[in-house]
């Protein structure tokens, strides 16, 4: 399934016993309890640092719409508002598309591709340029 991701942090997010510090550069931080960060940047993209097991968890929320995630690990997934498309990047390189057709793709970096067609079509294309096409029920 494609990423989700909610709507930005609110200010009335921040209320009750953040710390807040506004930077030189126009930045204003927001320092939640539990370790929680919300940064407001001056051109008003939005930042939100939540910390998890693993590490923490950075959203980045632009003023056009697309969202930005980055997990512990190294995983990485973007959502492109205008063509309402998320793009995850693996640490081992592999790279999945979920198109709003209902079309996944999934690239390797060896060149090798796979794209699911919403109809249960899986076509397998390979470096050298060969397909192959196999019918998930």
């Amino acid at each position: 399934p494609a990423p989700r991701v909610g709507p930005p942090p609110s200010s009335a997010d921040s209320r009750g016993g953040a710390d807040e510090i506004a930077h030189d550069d126009g930045r204003v931080e927001r320092v939640l309890p539990g370790g929680r960060r919300v940064v407001r940047f001056a051109n008003g993209t939005l930042k939100d640092i939540s910390p998890s097991a693993g590490g923490p968890i950075s959203t980045v929320y632009f003023t056009n719409g697309d969202v930005k995630r980055t997990h512990p690990g190294g995983r990485v997934e973007y959502f492109y508002r205008e063509v309402d498309t998320w793009h995850t990047t693996h640490p081992g390189g592999i790279e999945v598309y979920h198109f709003p057709s209902g079309q996944t793709e999934a690239h390797g970096p060896d060149g090798y591709k796979e794209i699911l067609f919403p109809d249960g079509l899986l076509r397998k294309v390979h470096a050298d340029g060969r397909e192959e096409d196999e019918v998930l029920n």
